[in-house]
């Protein structure tokens, strides 16, 4: 008797389905907890803030989810061993019970998780997309693998509705996994020239290896090969540009100490005097925000020369930036209304640029009113825009599509196969960078430099021509060899 007609006969096998979806859906939030390792900090740093404790909440959330996988896989194991012995399971009803919560709870707490991720969610859908090959491989396995199971139920009963619905499906089914890759095809299959690698940009500086926004990132950076280097620029109450992502000093600097009362002012209310008091480096050193140092990545004593750093000036900036001949991408954060500087920020900061005579390196993503500015006083600045179509942007007078990673890959090779120059943030994670490179993005921002400097080429691709062969070759190979093997086993039984 063939395996599947013996398993037809078992009794239970509805609490069996239970158990392996349930292994299965907390399988899939560990494995996706454990493949966004580069995110954990600041995952930890958005619940830190939500509940006003730090901590390393990912971690405790994979220690916690390991004490159900651990009873799913010896409850799934158990009763797969009892169906193929006693040939029935009956498994006690708290059993029943609790394995019914976990496929809702675990499920529910994917889905918070991934609205809490925000754009970074996307993340986990490009990281699927990355070993979408592989699943494709799977599917077809599988469905050749149910070949000779339908074929055995159809001819049974060849002619009834029932088996003529059966066999509709399992072609409907075959078609669309073989079809499947080739109306989709992964983001690491190239077609044309191969492009070339997207320059590497530092987000902050190297903002998980040293305190970000200051000069000591930003030559942290230049160690690992980046072309240039990311930031954001406010105005000090005196009227002096520096650098500062946050709206307030409080988790960058030592504020609370040295302005206690004031330590929840905007950033731009300080005077350039008051804000070079300030240590922008012991938080890093403290904290260890990004495990840096944990991971040792920087040293212990190299951590230590953080400590006393401070917030530099814009011009302190640029002239870094012109002395080691990269680019310098900046967003400009205008001061909110009542601050004496507000009208003149842009002015003040294109002036400092155009001091410098280093138009040319600089980026700035740009809206209508510092357009024009820009336009007016240097003209050489590149502009960028957020993403759009590629009409639109041909149809603009921007220079450079600035968008996040989350952006679809569809919309990128249109970018490529336009020839528009394409700045994607924030990319940490290696397998994402590959993707980009094939899909020929000019440029990276990251906080992780080091994990790209060494890379010459994407960590594995496929020419078009080859995938399509490959597959070609797999699905046949896939199904000849399984019903070949149900024939065999078929003989040898007979």
């Amino acid at each position: 008797m063939p395996w599947y007609a013996s398993f037809y006969r078992k009794q239970g096998k509805k609490w069996l389905l239970v158990f392996i979806i349930d292994f299965v859906s907390l399988f899939i939030f560990e494995m996706i907890l454990i493949a966004i390792e580069p995110i954990w900090a600041d995952f930890n740093e958005y619940l830190g803030d939500f509940i006003g404790f730090k901590a390393n909440y990912v971690l405790i959330f994979l220690l916690i989810i390991g004490i159900p996988l651990t009873y799913s896989v010896v409850l799934l194991t158990i009763n797969l061993k009892k169906i193929f012995t006693i040939n029935r399971i009956d498994p006690h009803i708290a059993h029943k019970i609790l394995a019914t919560i976990l496929i809702v709870v675990i499920n529910a707490l994917l889905f918070i998780m991934l609205d809490l991720f925000g754009e970074e969610a996307a993340i986990v859908s490009h990281l699927f997309e990355y070993i979408s090959i592989l699943i494709f491989i799977g599917g077809a396995i599988s469905i050749a693998i149910i070949a000779d199971p339908i074929l055995a139920i159809i001819k049974t009963s060849i002619r009834q509705p029932k088996s003529i619905l059966i066999l509709s499906c399992y072609i409907i089914s075959y078609g669309f996994i073989f079809s499947l890759p080739f109306l989709y095809v992964p983001a690491i299959v190239i077609k044309g020239p191969f492009p070339p690698k997207p320059g590497i940009v530092g987000h902050r500086g190297a903002a998980h290896l040293a305190p970000e926004n200051t000069i000591k990132a930003a030559v942290l950076a230049v160690n690992y090969g980046c072309v240039g280097w990311e930031s954001d620029v406010m105005i000090s109450y005196d009227g002096v540009p520096f650098l500062m992502h946050d709206s307030t000093l409080k988790r960058t600097t030592n504020v609370e100490v040295i302005f206690s009362d004031r330590a929840d002012l905007r950033a731009s209310n300080f005077t350039l005097s008051e804000i070079k008091q300030l240590d922008a480096g012991s938080w890093f050193v403290d904290s260890d925000p990004y495990y840096a140092i944990a991971k040792g990545l920087i040293t212990p004593t190299q951590a230590e020369e953080y400590r006393g750093i401070k917030i530099p000036t814009f011009e302190e900036a640029l002239n870094f930036t012109r002395d080691n001949n990269l680019i310098f991408d900046f967003d400009l954060r205008r001061p909110p209304e009542g601050h004496p500087y507000r009208q003149q920020f842009y002015n003040i900061c294109i002036d400092l640029i155009v001091s410098t005579g280093i138009e040319d390196k600089i980026w700035i993503p740009t809206g209508d009113e510092l357009f024009n500015v820009i336009e007016d006083k240097a003209p050489n600045i590149t502009k960028m825009r957020s993403a759009c179509s590629v009409g639109e942007f041909l149809d603009s007078d921007y220079d450079q599509i600035n968008t996040h990673y989350s952006l679809s890959n569809t919309q990128f090779k249109e970018y490529s196969e336009a020839n528009i120059s394409v700045v994607v943030y924030t990319v940490d994670f290696i397998e994402r960078y590959s993707q980009l490179w094939c899909l020929g993005v000019s440029y990276v921002k990251t906080n992780d430099p080091h994990k790209f400097t060494d890379l010459t080429q994407p960590l594995w691709y496929l020419p078009v021509d080859l995938y399509y062969s490959l597959w070609i070759a797999i699905n046949t190979l896939c199904l000849v060899s399984v019903i070949l093997l149900n024939f065999l086993i078929r003989r040898e039984n007979n």
